[in-house]
């Protein structure tokens, strides 16, 4: 029956239920409507306790806990050695360690985590829990692993909102998801299981296991529920936007409202500097870069607009290092003012802003509240007012991460025509095609300065490798850049 069934949204058990007490308030029936199981209540009920949040105490011992990697192997290997008893159909306690991991940066629906964490690449030099406990990652390893599991996550979409799969891990807690996702892949290598987490059948964190993981918790008695993390992000994410902008609470509601965690009952919290910092680095994505993020952060953090010149260094050093030097580029002079132009356009731009309104540019950004009109990059006008020109051409826009999956494509295409057709072209698509291969490199580079050549190659599943000989083995097309509008 619809009614009873749990899966059923409430807003049919509603209309379900006032059918049921029509009938009874009109016609002798068998059944009392008092005894009914009450839709508009569960609803409050469940309303109060998505209210119920962590306390930031809870939450950087949380953090803490699950970074003891040394400790959770030591315990992993244990309890893949242990026996199951009668009770038992799995050993999760890995299952446990990457379900909180998870939880802990990710406002994410118990259900995504459990059944959608993808499956990844063991290193070679770990073939079996022996390998796991002896031998610690590198850094090189880990990379790859994060790098990986971001590059699955964006193909993925919520069960809910039908979205990306945006997924985010804190630098802090990258080694130890890295360890945690290792251990749950090798537990489940022999298996025929589809999901990397395993609650014997379930898709919540049964209190069996709860139990289990947290014995030397500093409160052995903690329950970690999904729901209560997920109020708990937004809210903090709540907080520490309240504290750093000056921004009016209702637009700061607006900005947090398409989490499904998000309650505007907020309870007021009391955080220190040394919170407010630990804080950031697990709330807020850091997938943004090039060279209008960097002169926004530079600027923000304390060099002075009049003294800060290195970003435009760096990008003029760039273009000499890729297409050669002065004395032998033709066009270099025009190339170099066009850069300076853009750049003078920028510097223009935020002189004409205070401090704060700085810093709540920085925070929107960092938030991916300033959307620009291409997929996964941002405007720092927040209004674009370039209809004509792509983000990538424009010094106010700023890209994150994942625009690198369209951008090598693009390049990738770019690249098989210029082999192909370029010099049979004419000079007017020359400098068209020209101009356009070295926006998309000039991109990578800086992704490059930001994540490491490894990170992109292993983010692209070794695209980005490929494509940089490719463009290597092109005609020279050095006089064709002029950076003029494309």
């Amino acid at each position: 029956m619809l009614y009873l069934n749990d899966n059923t949204e409430s807003t049919y058990k509603e209309i379900i239920y006032q059918y049921i007490c029509f009938i009874a308030d009109e016609l002798e029936v068998k059944y009392n409507k008092n005894h009914l199981r009450n839709p508009y209540k569960e609803k409050n009920a469940r309303t109060s306790a998505n209210t119920e949040i962590y306390s930031i105490n809870e939450y950087l011992e949380l953090v803490s806990y699950v970074s003891d990697v040394d400790y959770h192997k030591k315990r992993c290997y244990k309890e893949f050695k242990r026996p199951l008893n009668n009770t038992e159909k799995y050993k999760s306690y890995e299952s446990v360690w990457l379900y909180i991991i998870l939880h802990l940066n990710n406002d994410w629906r118990s259900h995504d985590v459990v059944t959608k964490v993808p499956r990844i690449t063991l290193p070679e030099s770990i073939t079996d829990f022996d390998d796991f406990l002896s031998r610690k990652l590198t850094i090189e390893e880990k990379d790859k692993i994060i790098a990986e599991i971001t590059s699955k996550y964006f193909t993925i979409k919520s069960s809910k909102k039908d979205k990306d799969g945006h997924f985010f891990c804190s630098e802090e807690l990258q080694y130890p998801l890295a360890n945690a996702l290792i251990a749950c892949t090798l537990n489940q290598n022999h298996k025929n299981n589809p999901y990397l987490i395993e609650f014997n059948s379930s898709n919540e964190l049964p209190n069996s296991l709860n139990k289990r993981f947290f014995q030397e918790f500093s409160n052995t008695q903690f329950l970690f529920k999904s729901k209560k993390m997920n109020t708990t992000l937004s809210t903090f994410t709540y907080e520490y936007i309240k504290h750093c902008t000056n921004l009016d609470p209702m637009q700061i509601t607006k900005m947090l409202r398409p989490h499904s965690s998000f309650n505007t009952t907020k309870k007021y919290i009391k955080l220190s500097q040394f919170e407010l910092d630990r804080l950031s680095r697990n709330l807020f994505d850091d997938g943004n870069f090039g060279y209008t993020y960097d002169y926004l952060h530079r600027i923000v953090f304390g060099n002075s607009l009049s003294e800060d010149k290195i970003i435009l260094q760096e990008r003029k050093r760039y273009l000499k290092t890729l297409f050669g030097d002065s004395t032998k580029l033709e066009n270099l002079s025009t190339q170099l003012i066009s850069i300076e132009r853009d750049f003078n356009s920028l510097t223009e731009y935020l002189s004409s802003l205070d401090n704060t309104e700085l810093q709540k540019k920085l925070m929107l950004i960092n938030l991916r509240q300033l959307p620009a009109k291409n997929e996964h990059w941002q405007c720092l006008l927040g209004d674009c007012l370039f209809l004509d020109r792509d983000c990538e051409k424009c010094p106010f826009s700023i890209p994150h991460f994942y625009t690198l999956v369209n951008v090598i494509s693009n390049l990738e295409k770019i690249v098989n025509d210029m082999k192909v057709n370029f010099l049979t072209s004419l000079e007017t698509e020359k400098r068209f095609k020209a101009n356009i291969l070295y926006r998309y490199l000039f991109l990578l580079s800086t992704a490059k300065k930001k994540f490491g050549a490894s990170f992109l190659n292993e983010f692209s599943n070794g695209r980005y490798d490929v494509i940089l000989e490719r463009v290597r083995n092109l005609p020279n097309i050095k006089k064709y850049i002029t950076l003029q509008e494309v």
